[in-house]
């Protein structure tokens, strides 16, 4: 068994899920994912690339609160699970096949949370998943551009590297007071890391709704005033032009809503 995480969120980093997936099957490994990040940013083709287990969660790109978890099992996966034969509740593949034959859940239902989740999936495919996985690429390289206007460095440093969802990079002052700088003058909370880069980074995220011309340029301005507020020669006209440049035809604007 291998486990993978598609989109790792504190660092930026993409995997690249179809390669790995494809070398775990041909040596006969399962592969477990978390696609959390990632599911309905970009294209994931579950049986096609053969993965075996894939979790997502709707509260990332799929424009839900959190509280559900989404998965997938593939038949090898499932018929693997019945050889083990281990009998346990939580993680019960075969606790949510008789149920879900039967057209229920095991449990009380969080129905509220189901119709948000249909609510954003509904928005999801009225644009069209090519028009949603392009904007998204397009926000990945507006972030991008943005943040090396302001003299910042990406990272990871390769675009193809980086998530659809969420830029990184590094700080010339520490994150933590940038981060607190922003948000108590301008009301943008920016994300900073945690782990081997905590303090190191922060982060954009561009994922759902946010993968639009309105939010990245406004994370974009508040970021380049707050960097400017404390000392820091930042081009913020520049940046937010690479923003613009990047995000500013009609198909791109799509899912876009108003926040200043």
């Amino acid at each position: 068994m291998v486990t993978l995480v598609h989109c790792d969120t504190p660092s930026a980093l993409y995997n690249p899920l179809r390669e790995l997936a494809k070398a775990a099957a041909d040596h006969g490994v399962f592969l477990i994912v978390d696609a959390v990040s990632s599911i309905g940013a970009d294209e994931i083709l579950f049986d096609q690339w053969r993965v075996g287990v894939l979790i997502g969660g709707p509260q990332k790109a799929l424009n839900a609160p959190p509280g559900l978890t989404i998965l997938a099992v593939s038949k090898a996966a499932l018929d693997r699970a019945r050889e083990v034969g281990r009998e346990t509740f939580y993680m019960n593949y075969f606790l949510w096949e008789e149920w879900l034959e039967k057209g229920g859940f095991p449990y009380t239902m969080p129905d509220v949370l189901i119709y948000a989740l249909k609510e954003g999936l509904d928005k999801i495919l009225e644009e069209g998943l090519s028009s949603v996985f392009q904007r998204h690429k397009a926000a990945r390289l507006a972030a991008r551009r943005a943040v090396e206007a302001l003299g910042l460095k990406p990272h990871p440093q390769t675009l193809e590297c980086t998530c659809p969802t969420v830029t990184a990079f590094k700080t010339p002052i520490p994150a933590a007071q940038l981060r607190r700088h922003i948000w108590e003058k301008y009301g943008v909370l920016l994300a900073g890391s945690w782990g081997p880069l905590e303090g190191e980074v922060m982060r954009i995220g561009h994922m759902g709704v946010q993968a639009s011309l309105d939010h990245l340029a406004t994370a974009v301005a508040a970021l380049g005033a707050g960097l400017r507020d404390l000392g820091i020669d930042a081009d913020v006209e520049k940046a937010v032009d690479a923003v613009v440049e990047a995000l500013g035809d009609g198909e791109n604007r799509r899912g876009t809503r108003r926040v200043v």
